[in-house]
């Protein structure tokens, strides 16, 4: 009925031949009807103008379901690997959680072993040796316990650093003294060879000591072939450095980053003959960087077997 009007308002000269300012989409025998009438001539002029090509409707519709396509792998994907992620962490988590059990089991069954024994007095004449295991199995215990605790307050950033001039001798005596029942457990003996002397880099007293011990425990585990670990204190440029090196089997050059990951242990170690959960020296490592230092791995200076593990920080006002 409107177009009806609208022609006979046109035959009859009452609308003006301008285009309008709006579009009707005509059926073509409606347009082809209208194209006559004066002051409609615009509209269908105006409708031609904004038509669509035939060809661009077919090509804008698979543009777009490709996009759509496109979004959707994109999506599959994404969604695939995150999956594979939590089931690698859950894996990991489990694992952890297992060695860490097994760890656990280890030192507290050698002190109730030793305590039942000192308790029924099988130990008579050897109560020094082992009251001194004793010390030694509740060493690995509590190393342990701390590096599990501690592990979480770095991941957390919930760890402070107290930086001030620290007696670098004073601590590293403290900390041979810390583990030298562990070392006499092992039939180890550490010897400290001092070429630095005086020194007092700016340290965290307490983390320097755990980051060390975690260095030795390590050069423990793995070196127990050589009898004996090797500390050393020297210079190193403008700063010093200090080196913990066991005589073991060593560290494939390949490997002498990676094993500084959490959770990661050496190829050789991978079956687990020797016990360890694989967060010692990342933890070493954590703690050396947020102490403006740094720890790495290496040969021994002299090329003979085993590995070296090196502290190096800055001291200030070195010549």
């Amino acid at each position: 009925e409107l177009c009806s009007a609208l022609a006979q308002a046109g035959r009859e000269g009452a609308l003006p031949d301008l285009p309008l300012p709006f579009h009707f989409d005509l059926a073509p025998d409606t347009a082809t009807a209208f194209a006559d009438v004066p002051g409609l001539r615009g509209l269908v002029d105006e409708r031609d103008a904004l038509a669509e090509p035939a060809w661009l409707r077919p090509t804008l519709t698979g543009a777009l379901l490709l996009v759509l396509l496109l979004a959707f792998g994109l999506a599959v994907v994404l969604q695939a690997r995150a999956a594979q992620r939590e089931v690698a962490a859950a894996r990991m988590q489990t694992e952890f959680l297992t060695t860490v059990t097994h760890e656990l089991k280890t030192p507290l069954a050698g002190i109730r072993l030793l305590g039942e024994m000192l308790a029924d007095g099988r130990a008579r004449g050897r109560e020094a040796d082992y009251h001194r295991m004793l010390t030694g199995e509740a060493a690995r215990l509590s190393l342990l316990i701390e590096n599990v605790l501690d592990l979480g307050r770095l991941e957390r950033g919930a760890r402070a650093y107290d930086l001030r001039p620290t007696d670098l001798g004073d601590a590293i005596a403290e900390t041979l003294a810390w583990f030298a029942p562990l070392a006499e457990h092992d039939g180890l003996r550490v010897q400290w060879d001092d070429q630095l002397g005086s020194a007092r880099p700016q340290l965290d007293r307490a983390a320097f000591v755990q980051a060390l011990v975690a260095v030795l425990d390590n050069a423990r585990k793995y070196g127990l072939a050589g009898g004996r670990i090797d500390v050393v204190t020297r210079r190193d440029g403008n700063g010093m450095a200090l080196d913990v090196r066991d005589h073991g089997a060593g560290v494939p050059a390949g490997e002498r980053d990676r094993i500084f990951d959490r959770f990661v242990r050496g190829s050789a170690q991978a079956h687990g003959s020797t016990p360890g959960v694989g967060i010692g020296l990342h933890l070493a490592r954590t703690i050396a960087r947020r102490l403006h230092g740094e720890l790495v791995c290496g040969e021994p200076l002299d090329g003979g077997p085993g590995a070296r593990f090196t502290f190096t920080f800055p001291l200030e006002n070195a010549p």
